[in-house]
């Protein structure tokens, strides 16, 4: 039988250990467990995408995630403003020497590749960050084929992704 807990200030009884505040006068229940409370930013999100590049059977949090997802959605959108700019570029300068088109298609051509480059060397690292998020969450490596479902799989994908993850440990590991 569950016994009822009460609070220490009010002495109302309550049962559900997951609150943290008492519902009668608001006093502090107990703290909740917060992991190693590794906090994330842009770029220490940005390094833990890749120093972490095969780990496919750990967790990781929200922050993490979200701002290893901005780092690299910057370099993509660095990639693409450079080919919009090029292109743009060429197109001003139409009535140019041959030379010159030259030039700005061997531009456009290297950032194209540097973009395809960066794709393919981000492939590995993002399925694995995506991975450990579901874990996060009590969820298998599986759901991560919704990606290959778009875009309602890629939608119901990054809901996954933005729920809170379990509190203390679950089977894929310790709180993140």
């Amino acid at each position: 039988m569950n016994e009822s807990k009460r609070c220490p200030s009010c002495g109302m009884a309550y049962d559900d250990d997951n609150l943290i505040v008492c519902l009668g006068c608001g006093a502090e229940l107990h703290t909740l467990p917060t992991g190693d409370n590794k906090k994330y930013n842009l770029i220490s999100a940005y390094k833990a995408m890749f120093t972490k590049f095969f780990d496919f059977s750990s967790r990781s949090s929200r922050g993490e995630y979200w701002w290893a997802y901005l780092a690299n959605a910057i370099v993509v959108l660095f990639f693409a403003l450079a080919l919009v700019g090029i292109d743009h570029l060429a197109a001003v300068n139409l009535t140019a020497s041959g030379d010159v088109r030259q030039v700005y298609k061997t531009a456009f051509d290297i950032v194209n590749y540097a973009s395809a480059v960066y794709g393919f060397v981000i492939l590995i690292p993002q399925l694995a960050l995506i991975v450990r998020r579901l874990h996060d969450t009590g969820r298998s490596a599986v759901m991560a084929l919704l990606l290959f479902a778009a875009p309602i799989g890629s939608a119901i994908l990054m809901i996954l992704l933005a729920m809170k993850g379990n509190r203390g440990a679950n089977r894929f590991g310790q709180e993140p």
